[in-house]
């Protein structure tokens, strides 16, 4: 039996959210949801850059042996069809995308140890949105279709609660008038709030300790921070790394200043 792309495509998806029902009783499975996920998402890619050129899922299109990967996917329908697919890695003013995460998260599942946490099942239903409406859009084709009703009335429960979590996150936060807002890295909602100590998600109740930088004065998470800094200074990474490449320069000079002074003497 051969399987075109689109139809892989969506053969794994089907099994992504039958995966993710089954999760409800063994929590296991939502590897397999998640892993599925992916793979459904680099393959529609694919289809979609087969519907402009036969040859453009190769990484090389003249020897035409490798596909692309889903990041090489992403640029390229970024660059011919203006899609705007957001596969970036962190900086100072956004965080890293949602659709890297998921990539990351499937490669900790195919190539070691994984552990099942909340973060997880947020980034899932945050993945399936996007697809969801990737398929819409490109292809004509509604999610829904590929599996059972009653598959699909779960998946919906479930992404109903979720978003009843957020919008009563977002009465509670208007209620109290918070304004110290960044998005939690839990759930990905911006509902962490940071207001006078309180570093709590609204949404999904996520705590942990939060500081503004010394430096640039970014609200920047504990867990945010390079697991090898030695430093006990409440500044972000990215601070962090301009101020030891200024050491560094500041030490080079230095040494360059006293070799100087040695030939001198000489």
């Amino acid at each position: 039996m051969n399987l075109s792309i689109f139809e892989n495509a969506k053969s794994y998806l089907s099994e992504s959210l039958e995966k993710a029902v089954a999760a409800q009783d063994d929590v296991r499975q939502w590897k397999f949801a998640i892993s599925n996920l992916v793979q459904a998402t680099e393959l529609f890619f694919k289809a979609r850059l087969q519907m402009e050129h036969k040859w453009l899922i190769y990484e090389d299109v003249d020897k035409r042996k490798r596909s692309v990967s889903i990041g090489q996917a992403a640029n390229r329908l970024n660059a011919l069809c203006q899609l705007n697919i957001d596969y970036g890695e962190g900086n100072k003013n956004k965080p890293t995308s949602d659709l890297l995460l998921a990539v990351r998260c499937r490669n900790d599942v195919t190539h070691g140890g994984f552990s099942i946490e909340t973060e997880q099942v947020y980034l899932f239903f945050r993945i399936l949105n996007y697809i969801s409406y990737f398929c819409d859009s490109q292809f004509n084709l509604s999610v829904k279709t590929l599996c059972s009703t009653s598959t699909w009335n779960k998946i919906i429960s479930d992404k109903e609660h979720i978003q009843e979590q957020r919008n009563s996150a977002a009465k509670l936060i208007d209620e109290k008038s918070y304004t110290e807002l960044i998005e939690c890295p839990i759930c990905g909602f911006e509902t962490f709030v940071v207001d006078q100590g309180t570093n709590t998600c609204f949404t999904c109740q996520h705590k942990e300790y939060a500081f503004y930088c010394e430096n640039c004065e970014r609200i920047t998470l504990e867990s945010e921070l390079n697991w090898d800094r030695d430093d006990e200074n409440e500044i972000c990474n990215e601070c962090w790394y301009e101020l030891c490449k200024a050491q560094e320069m500041e030490d080079y000079l230095m040494d360059q200043k006293a070799n100087f002074h040695l030939h001198d003497k000489d």
